[in-house]
């Protein structure tokens, strides 16, 4: 599609506002994997970012007030922004994470040796162990697409608890048991009655105790009483 006879896009090219705005939005993009397994997603979607932005920064036209990173700081900063996983198993978290920094650590500038600092980023809230298929919470219904009916308040403190871990992943402040404790205070915010949860949990065991008993009386009417007593002792 041609705009108004402009240069730029007669030969197929971006102009300068839409290469601006290009950068803007990729820069602000969110992607979460909520089976992420061992990261080939988020290792995957890393590199396409990376790839497409490094294009839009290296074109003739490109704005001239777009900063000069090097490739570490670009995909440090992506991870920052973009990047998100979910995974049940702990293990998957762990060499997640790995990947992520072996991803960066390759294209760490040799200059950075000298470093007194914490070169690699704190992944520790970037990729978290959870079951994505939760979409209830008590009474509370997190849809899919869309937010959570939160008051403005809470929704204040989830924006101060994003800066806060924002912080932490560059290694500028923070506690990993303070930001947990923030996380929960939130949570309890959200839903303030944990009590009513564990009571659902409770409410789930004795109706698979009254399952096990009522097998046993059916079984001790089908079956010899070794099996029997094994199905008791389960």
């Amino acid at each position: 599609m041609i705009l108004g006879g402009n240069e730029h896009q007669k030969q197929g090219d971006f102009t300068t506002a839409q290469i601006r705005e290009l950068v803007k939005l990729l820069s602000n993009v969110t992607v979460c994997d909520p089976a992420a397994g061992s990261g080939a997603f988020e290792v995957g979607m890393l590199h396409v970012l990376h790839d497409v932005l490094d294009n839009l920064y290296h074109r003739p036209n490109a704005p001239k007030e777009l900063p000069e990173w090097d490739d570490f700081e670009q995909k440090k900063s992506i991870i920052a922004q973009s990047l998100y996983g979910v995974e049940v198993k702990e293990w998957a978290v762990w060499i997640n994470q790995l990947r992520l920094w072996l991803t960066l650590f390759i294209d760490m500038p040799d200059a950075y040796k000298e470093s007194l600092t914490p070169l690699l980023p704190s992944l520790n809230f970037k990729v978290r162990q959870g079951d994505s298929l939760v979409q209830r919470i008590g009474n509370k219904l997190f849809p899919v697409q869309g937010h959570a009916h939160l008051s403005t308040a809470i929704k204040r403190k989830i924006t101060e608890l994003r800066k806060a871990k924002s912080d932490f992943f560059y290694n500028k402040s923070g506690s990993y048991n303070q930001l947990l404790e923030m996380e929960n205070r939130i949570f309890r915010d959200i839903y303030p009655r944990p009590g009513a949860l564990l009571r659902d949990a409770q409410l789930r065991l004795r109706l698979k105790l009254i399952f096990l008993i009522y097998s046993y009386k059916i079984a001790s009417k089908l079956f010899d009483p070794p099996l029997c007593t094994n199905i008791a002792s389960y």
